[in-house]
C-alpha cells in the first residue's frame, strides 16, 4: 500500500484575481450558476508534479479548500496527481476577545480521518501553522498523523514592540505562545531565507526539525541562449513579477525615468495586476514609453518568457518582502545578472557568494548610484549557473522532499 501525501492549499481559489481571463481548462458548473475550477500551477501543485517525476512510491493529492464549491470537486492530472476543491466557508471565531474571518472547511478535516482507514497518510501544510485551516489540522491529526511544514510565510513578534499597550502585549505573547507550541507538533518545517530561519530559530524550534529548501525551476528549460546578441550596445532590464505595491516597481520606474535623458536602456516589464494599479504605473513611465525606453508585456509564460530573459542582460527584482523568487531563479538559470534587494533566499545566495548587485529594500538613492554605474559600464561578478543549479534545479528540490516524506513514512513503522 503506498502512502499518500495530502499537501494543503490553504487558501481558497482567486476567482476574483481571474475574473476577466477565462475558465482554467479544469472547471465545473455549479447548481447555483456559478463555476470552480484548477489551474495546477499553486505551490503544492507545482511540488507534487516534480515528486511523481522521480518516485511511483507515493500517491499525491493537493487539497484545497473552495467558497464556490457545494460538493467535493476531483481532478487527476495525466501524471497521477490529484487535486481537490473541497466546499469551506467563511466564517468568524473569537480569538483573543476578537472576532477574525477565517476559512473553515468541515468536508476536508473529516476526509483526512476518511482517508487514513485506508492508506498511511503524510500532511504537507503550507505558510505558517497560525492560519485556521492548518491549526485545526495540527491540533486534531499531530498525535497519529506525520506532519511537514512547508514554511513560506512570516511573522512578527509584535510582544518585543507592544509593552505600552498591555492589551497589544498580551495578545502577542499568546500568538507568539501558540506558534511555539504548534511548531512542536510538526515533525519537519522547511524554510526558504535566513529571516524565516531566524523567526524559527528565535521560537525555539529544534535544528533537527529544520531543514532549507525552496521552490524550483527546470534548468532544462529555463538556460541561456548562446545565439543571443551580444552586441546590443542598449542595456536591458527586465521585471517579471505580479504588479503590486510590495514589488515597487514605480519606485524603479521614477528612478529610470530621471534617467532617459542621458543613457540609453530598456525596462521591460512582464505580469499583471489590478487594473487600477496597473493604470498608476502607465501613467507614471508615459515618459519612458514614448521615448521608447520601456514596455509592458502583459503577462508571460513558456518560451515567450524564456526568450524575454534572454533578452536582458540585467534582472530586476526590489521588493520589500520575499521568500525565495522563482524569477529570480529562472534568470540564475538563463544566466542574467541580478539586482535585487536583500529579501528572499536567492539575495541570501547572492550574499554569500558575493555576487550580483544587492541594495536595501528602502535605499532608492543607493538603486540609483547602483543602476548608473551600470549604465556606465561597470562590471558586476555573477552568480556561476552550477551553485544556482545545485540549490534550484527541480528534481534536486524534489528529491530533498521526497527524503523528508521517506522519512515520516519510517513513523508508522514504529507503531
Amino acid at each position: 500500500m503506498k502512502t499518500k501525501i495530502i499537501s494543503i492549499l490553504y487558501h481558497p481559489p482567486d476567482y476574483e484575481a481571474y475574473s476577466q481571463s477565462p475558465r482554467p481548462e479544469i472547471n465545473w458548473d455549479t447548481p447555483n450558476g456559478s463555476w470552480v475550477g484548477i489551474w495546477g500551477y499553486d505551490w503544492p501543485d507545482l511540488i507534487g508534479d516534480e515528486v511523481l517525476k522521480l518516485t511511483s512510491e507515493f500517491e499525491y493529492e493537493v487539497w484545497q479548500p473552495d467558497l464556490r464549491a457545494d460538493k467535493v470537486y476531483c481532478h487527476t492530472f495525466k501524471n497521477g496527481l490529484v487535486h481537490k476543491l473541497f466546499p469551506a466557508k467563511q466564517k468568524y471565531r473569537l480569538y483573543m476577545k476578537k472576532y477574525q474571518k477565517v476559512i473553515y472547511s468541515k468536508k476536508l478535516l473529516e476526509s483526512i480521518s476518511i482517508e487514513k482507514k485506508n492508506f498511511k497518510v503524510i500532511i504537507n501544510i503550507n505558510s505558517i501553522p497560525l492560519i485556521f485551516i492548518n491549526l485545526e489540522i495540527i491540533k486534531n491529526y499531530f498525535r497519529t498523523t506525520p506532519i511537514t511544514l512547508t514554511f513560506h510565510g512570516n511573522f512578527t513578534d509584535y510582544s518585543k514592540i507592544a509593552k505600552k499597550n498591555i492589551l497589544k502585549y498580551l495578545f502577542a505573547i499568546y500568538k507568539k505562545s501558540e506558534f511555539k507550541k504548534s511548531l512542536r507538533m510538526v515533525n519537519y518545517i522547511t524554510y526558504q531565507n535566513q529571516i524565516q530561519k531566524n523567526i524559527l530559530s528565535d521560537l525555539k524550534t529544534p535544528v533537527d526539525k529544520l531543514l532549507f529548501l525552496t521552490m524550483g525551476v527546470d534548468f532544462n528549460f529555463w538556460k541561456e541562449d548562446i545565439k543571443k546578441n551580444v552586441e546590443n550596445n542598449t542595456t536591458t532590464f527586465l521585471i517579471a513579477s505580479r504588479l503590486i505595491p510590495l514589488k515597487q516597481i514605480d519606485k524603479i520606474l521614477i528612478i529610470f525615468d530621471r534617467l532617459k535623458a542621458k543613457y540609453n536602456f530598456k525596462l521591460l516589464i512582464a505580469g499583471h495586476g489590478n487594473e487600477e494599479y496597473e493604470n498608476y504605473l502607465n501613467k507614471l513611465s508615459e515618459g519612458l514609453i514614448k521615448s521608447d525606453h520601456a514596455q509592458f508585456l502583459g503577462y508571460k509564460t513558456g518560451d515567450e518568457m524564456l526568450n524575454l530573459y534572454n533578452q536582458a542582460d540585467y534582472f530586476i527584482t526590489v521588493s520589500t518582502s520575499e521568500g525565495c523568487s522563482v524569477s529570480v531563479m529562472k534568470a540564475m538559470a538563463c544566466g542574467v545578472n541580478i539586482f535585487s534587494t536583500k529579501v528572499g533566499g536567492t539575495s541570501d545566495l547572492l550574499m554569500k557568494y558575493n555576487k550580483g548587485i544587492l541594495v536595501e529594500p528602502f535605499n532608492y538613492d543607493e538603486w540609483e548610484e547602483k543602476i548608473i554605474k551600470i549604465l556606465e559600464g561597470n562590471k558586476f561578478p555573477m552568480l556561476d549557473k552550477r551553485i544556482a543549479l545545485k540549490h534550484f534545479h527541480w528534481p534536486n528540490v524534489a528529491n530533498e522532499f521526497i527524503k523528508i516524506y521517506k522519512n515520516l513514512e519510517s513513523e508508522y513503522e514504529k507503531e
